[in-house]
């Protein structure tokens, strides 16, 4: 018999060299790679351990998958310059509890990276004053950040992370802003950009990976030097690789939150 492989396996390969399905918490994982253990707090989803929201402290029911926004100051997203202490690129809206959930709704990936209807995990609500915030300019662009971490259960080990940042020219603005995130959204030239992280630790560091908002609409119902406010609806999140940005293709496909509110006072 063969040995274990990508070339025979769909699943992973335990540690005796049998292929295993990949689909349970003690040995989860895909295309012929090891099996790995799910850490306490996560299930095997889709042959990927992923955090399932539990009752209590607002969340109830719903769940997030691969997160990880690196942090770093206002940066590449929207194009203003790194410094500072917030998350680089883009970010998401939002905050605290998760409410309910479960179900399959809209979203989904494809190889070139818009997302389509269809296999979204759906969250209802994603809710909570951001726990901090930033404004930053630079020669021609003002940014607004504002950041949000709660664990992801109550007693659990990792945390979420949500971001959500606003990138305009130099000048007056007029709020608010309303608008459709596009599908065919990046996360170095969105203007309002939106990123879920999951998997983290308590402090929103060293989360495993990535989601950008891909869809979905918005409202920055008010900005100034100190706060940023707003919402959105029926976001889209897509696993995102931020050095490439390009869509990440294994794991789960994406998670649809129905309504994110987002508000920070620095």
């Amino acid at each position: 018999m063969s040995a274990c492989s990508e070339a025979n396996c769909g699943g992973c390969c335990d540690a005796s060299g049998k292929c295993a399905s990949g689909s349970t918490a003690d040995s989860c994982g895909s295309g012929g790679a090891r099996c790995s253990k799910c850490p306490t707090g996560a299930q095997c989803l889709q042959q990927v351990c992923t955090i399932i929201q539990g009752a209590g402290g607002g969340a109830g029911g719903g769940s997030a998958a691969a997160g990880g926004a690196a942090a770093g100051g206002v940066a590449t997203g929207g194009g203003m310059a790194a410094g500072g202490g917030v998350a680089t690129g883009g970010g998401i809206a939002s905050g605290g509890g998760v409410a309910s959930g479960g179900g399959a709704a809209t979203g989904g990936g494809t190889g070139g990276g818009v997302v389509n209807p269809g296999n979204c995990r759906v969250v209802a609500n994603f809710t909570a004053p951001m726990a901090s915030g930033l404004y930053k300019t630079n020669a021609t662009k003002q940014a607004w950040t504002s950041v949000f971490v709660a664990p992801s259960a109550p007693g659990s080990a990792f945390g979420i992370r949500g971001e959500a940042q606003l990138y305009r020219p130099l000048g007056a603005t007029t709020f608010p802003i309303s608008g459709t995130i596009s599908p065919n959204t990046t996360f170095t030239a969105c203007d309002e950009c939106f990123l879920l992280s999951t998997l983290c630790d308590l402090g929103g560091a060293n989360c495993m990976s990535t989601m950008l908002g891909r869809g979905g609409t918005y409202t920055f119902a008010s900005a100034t030097m100190n706060s940023l406010t707003g919402s959105a609806q029926n976001v889209v999140f897509q696993p995102w690789n931020l050095q490439t940005d390009t869509p990440v293709t294994s794991g789960e496909p994406c998670i649809l939150i129905q309504n994110i509110t987002y508000s920070a006072t620095w």
